[in-house]
């Protein structure tokens, strides 16, 4: 077979960030969800791969 599986999280799901925290968790998962999938597709030829975008704006300013 062959086969590419590519998510987006976000780095909240890496680190957390205050008051998001359902975020942060849906996030995670889909970490989670990449690792895993990624193993049991190395048999079958799938390749999966996580982006997780990180980016400086005025929503996530003072959370340094």
């Amino acid at each position: 077979g062959y086969g590419r599986i590519v998510f987006v999280a976000s780095i909240a799901g890496l680190y957390g960030e205050k008051d998001v925290a359902a975020y942060c968790t849906a996030k995670g998962a889909i970490n989670g969800l990449a690792n895993a999938l990624a193993l049991e597709g190395l048999e079958h030829g799938v390749g999966v791969n996580c982006i997780v975008p990180c980016a400086k704006t005025r929503l996530v300013e003072g959370r340094d």
